[in-house]
């Protein structure tokens, strides 16, 4: 284990001493760090009859994976399934014989089967292995009693597929026939009862995916017969490329058989007797078959294709030996229309009983439509949820073909509800889950229970941002009854699995201790509470982090948040910077018990600290509170429990703060209103802007907050005295981003193509509006802007014919930009006072950095001969007095003038005393001492 990340402080008597007498003293500042349970459950999956649960874990062993099986009733105590590992191996994954009478597990190089209940040991069912050789994919037949898998077992770096009985009565027989030069099997399928395997190789020429079929004692046929010259099976590797039947009598594939990068759909029978039939229609020019499957029966293919227009999705139907003509299944569409699943999920299922199919038609505006047809095309498909014209996110067809579940998003309703409706559209769709909180989203997973009776679903019903697992009648008969058991703050339900046959459920959960994933049983009705399927995990090293953290300006008090008191989940602590006094905890749990988050930020004056918490049922509360933490926090503002987040900015004389309410109903960002707020708590807050404010900033004065509005920029007083000011005449364009303030509160400094000719310029403008802006540059594209901390002068880098160049130009306008440096690729750079620091990383050459007068009086100077040979490590921070800059290099922290009037000095003493950095250095006022986060060890 990696050691945690430590707020440390070091106190030097100067950052500017040579070396000689350096004093050095480093004391851990953060309070100890949570020490969590190390162990967690890493894969689960329930026995067809629901009886056992089989999951791996590092129960034993801190991140050592082995496999566990235990009684889901709790009845009998757990038992560890795999064999005795070695020190650096781990069970990888593990599959169920769909008869549950075998688990067959992976190591990182072998395979292994044994019974569920362990009633004898495992055998291993790979071969003896080649130096290197090691055991791939792998798959159990439905009989439960074969074995294939892929393996580079007699070759190294050339994968064959072997077949073995799981039990391990023979040895294993390899099934793909000799591999030319560079040949590997890619994939297979095993038939039902693992007579047949079918697989995908370029076994005759290298890099072309051909598809064979053996038969147990037989020598593999080719099936895909003759590929057009650069054709291959499995074109694009989207979807299935190919599947068995059920009754294992033909095999129906995806590939650019005919035309080289047109994929199409055929089938072929197993024994390759007659040559494979192309099951679509003749296609346009581009279109192609996108995905297919066989119904249960295995009488028709269905599959996606724009095999009537380019580009437009739609959905077929065809008998597997294509004796018949393709049906079109879908309705005609609308212009834009296809019958596709934006979501990442599959466009379409077969039901059950292979009657009918329900797909998902995928309209312009982005909503999702469910429908659903008949197999066969006899009649027009029926829409299932077009009253209320919903966005569909996930679907599933009812184990007895009846009906159809769903989750949608419908607008103006709270979270993400699961639907049922009858498969033939006969009556509306009725809502299963119950009422959701304000502001609730969810989208996560949902099942059928066998017996098409229960729905079980994972939401954030009761709890905004707490998901939980529940149960619910099919038909709505009931309301939901929570299966999961009691959160934690901040737990959640993270997954679960069905049994096949009975009605268990198995779920993982936070559900006793924050970011430790437990497994649970419980049954689909409820009726019993949910109980934990494995013993207490053991615990492990101190694994808390300090996250981020904040040096007040006198160098007195240092913020940091961390996970001091439970893993994962930060609090704000302040503590003094000399460790003279534990740190003092600044942020409180809601009284509800709800969970939440808490950020910071420290004032200018280093006197207060804004605290930002974000609770499930408030919404988002700003506090301010004293560093030291001598009373308790003052409530300034509350947003809306609608709104999502609250961003902030605090004025630089530390009265105000500003602060800007957002939204996120789907993907995008809605910025709201924008507010400011004394920090004293004094009155209340007031909103200078009402509508959506895209970025703002507080002035250095703190007189005013200039704000960007749709393409605008607008000014306005802080305390909200007068409406926003535009700026700058209207711009077809809009303003460029990297637009900055001069730090006497002055002047606006922007990039914007204002003359509306295509090219863009950079131009200075009062900050009250008072004046029309004035340009400053030729047209240029830009990579930054700064401006000097005199407000006299604008820095801007520039990229020309593949080089970098800085630029320096006077902001009253009084001279032509000049030129500072050339370089291969600018690095960070940055002001300090009359000089421009800056990185020049060449490609494939350590980095080096350079000092420039920022009115370019005198050439850049490199600083790299000042390292005694050490390579500069792209980390660099200078000095607020802009008199010496601190940088990391062979994983040391040193320290130079930038005068080069000295050598650089180490500012932590050794040869690698640290192994890592949070990338941020902070310096007290005084420069008397830096503080930095390190994973330094033994502290």
């Amino acid at each position: 284990m990696l050691a945690s990340l430590q707020l440390c402080a070091l106190l030097c008597t100067t950052l500017g001493a040579s070396g000689r007498g350096l004093q050095e003293a480093v004391v851990r500042l953060n309070g100890p760090l949570a020490r969590p349970v190390v162990g967690t459950i890493q894969s689960s999956a329930l026995l067809a009859d629901g009886t056992r649960a089989v999951y791996t874990a590092d129960l034993d062993t801190d991140e050592q994976y082995e496999l566990y099986a235990t009684l889901t009733d709790g009845s009998a105590a757990t038992i560890k399934l795999s064999h005795a590992l070695a020190a650096s191996a781990d069970i990888t994954h593990f599959q169920l014989a769909r008869t549950g009478t075998w688990v067959v597990y992976r190591t990182s190089s072998e395979l292994f089967s044994v019974p569920p209940d362990r009633s004898r040991p495992p055998v291993r069912l790979n071969g003896l292995l080649v130096s290197q050789g090691s055991v791939g994919s792998y798959g159990i037949d439905a009989s439960g009693s074969v074995v294939a898998y892929v393996a580079d077992q007699d070759t190294n770096d050339v994968n064959e597929l072997y077949g073995v009985p799981i039990e391990r009565g023979t040895s294993p027989v390899k099934l793909s026939a000799p591999m030319t030069a560079g040949g590997d099997v890619r994939d297979f399928q095993l038939s039902a009862d693992g007579s047949h395997a079918v697989y995908r190789a370029d076994q005759d020429d290298d890099e072309v995916l051909e598809l064979y079929a053996v038969d147990a004692g037989l020598a593999p046929v080719k099936l895909s017969g003759s590929l057009v010259a650069g054709g291959d099976v499995g074109l694009g590797e989207f979807g299935k490329s190919y599947e068995i039947s059920v009754d294992e009598t033909r095999v129906v594939y995806r590939a650019d058989q005919l035309v080289n990068g047109v994929a199409e759909l055929f089938s072929v029978a197993m024994d390759a007797q007659l040559p494979a039939v192309r099951l679509n229609a003749e296609l346009p020019s581009g279109g192609m078959v996108s995905e297919f499957a066989l119904d249960p029966t295995s009488r028709r293919a269905v599959y996606v294709a724009d095999q009537e227009t380019r580009n437009v999705l739609e959905l077929y139907s065809v008998p597997i030996d294509g004796s018949a003509l393709p049906v079109k299944l879908n309705v005609p569409l609308p212009s834009g229309a296809d019958v596709e699943n934006t979501s990442g999920r599959p466009a379409f299922s077969i039901s059950p009983d292979g009657t009918r199919v329900v797909f998902v038609v995928s309209q312009p505006a982005g909503r999702q439509e469910l429908h659903c047809a008949l197999i066969d095309g006899r009649a027009q498909a029926v829409r299932l949820e077009a009253f209320f014209a919903g966005y569909v996110r996930g679907f599933q067809v009812r184990p007895d073909s009846l009906g159809v579940v769903f989750r949608a998003w419908l607008r103006g309703v709270e979270g993400m509800p699961v639907y049922s409706v009858p498969i033939d559209g006969s009556t509306s769709p009725r809502e299963l889950s119950g009422p959701f909180p304000p502001g609730s989203f969810s989208d996560f997973d949902f099942a059928i229970v066998a017996g098409s009776e229960r729905v079980v679903y994972v939401a954030d019903q009761d709890v905004r941002n707490q998901q939980e697992l529940y149960g619910v009648p099919c038909d709505g008969s009931a309301a939901p009854v929570r299966l999961s058991g009691p959160q934690v703050l901040n737990g959640d339900v993270d997954g679960f699995e069905l049994a096949l046959l009975g009605e268990q459920v198995l779920y993982r959960a936070d559900q006793e201790i924050d970011s430790v994933l437990e497994l649970y049983g419980v049954p689909a009705g409820g009726g019993a509470p949910a109980h934990k399927l494995h013993p207490t995990l053991p615990l492990g090293p101190v694994l808390g982090d300090v996250a981020s953290f904040a040096v007040d300006p006198s160098g007195t008090y240092a913020v940091y948040a961390a996970d001091q008191t439970t893993v994962g989940r930060l609090d704000v602590f302040s503590v003094r910077c000399d460790g003279s006094a534990p740190p003092v905890r600044l942020d409180e749990a809601p009284a509800d018990g709800s969970p939440y988050r808490v950020s910071y930020k420290l004032a200018p004056d280093g006197r207060n600290v804004v605290l930002q918490r974000q609770t499930s049922l408030i919404g988002v509360e700003l506090f301010s509170r004293a560093i030291d933490g001598s009373v308790g926090p003052t409530l300034l503002a509350t947003a809306s429990v609608r709104q999502y987040e609250v961003d902030t900015a605090l004025s630089p004389d530390g009265r105000w703060l500003v602060y800007r309410e957002s939204r996120r109903p789907g993907t995008q960002v809605e910025y709201l209103g924008l507010h400011s707020v004394p920090l004293d708590g004094s009155s209340p807050a007031r909103a200078l802007s009402d509508w959506g404010v895209l970025e703002y900033r507080c002035d250095p004065t703190s007189k005013w907050v200039v704000c960007r509005l749709g393409g605008a920029l607008y000014s306005m007083p802080i305390d909200g005295s007068a409406p926003p000011v535009r700026l700058h005449p209207l711009l077809a364009r809009g303003i460029e981003p990297g637009w900055l303030l001069t730090s006497d509160g002055r002047s606006v400094v922007y990039r914007a193509d204002q003359k509306g000719d295509g090219s863009t310029d950079l131009f200075v403008v009062p900050i009250d509006g008072g004046a029309r802006p004035r340009q400053l540059s030729l047209a240029f594209q830009s990579v930054d802007v700064l401006v000097s901390a005199d407000s006299t002068r604008a820095v801007y880098a520039q990229d020309e014919a593949g080089e970098s160049k800085l630029w320096s130009v006077r902001l009253a306008g009084s001279e032509a930009p000049r030129g500072l440096a050339r370089l291969e690729r600018l690095g960070s750079w940055e002001l300090a006072g009359d000089r421009v620091v800056f990185e020049d990383d060449p490609p494939g050459v350590a980095e080096r950095l350079w000092v420039v007068p920022i009115d370019g009086s005198a050439p850049a100077r490199e600083l790299r001969g000042l390292l005694r040979g050490d390579r500069y490590a792209s980390s660099f921070w200078v000095s607020p007095d802009a008199a010496r800059v601190v940088f990391h290099a062979r994983l040391r922290l040193l320290s130079a003038p930038l005068d080069g009037s000295q050598d650089a000095v180490a500012l932590i003493s050794g040869s690698a005393p640290f192994s890592g950095a949070s990338g941020k250095a902070m310096f007290s006022r005084q420069m008397k001492g830096a503080a930095h986060v390190t994973d330094r060890r033994h502290m």
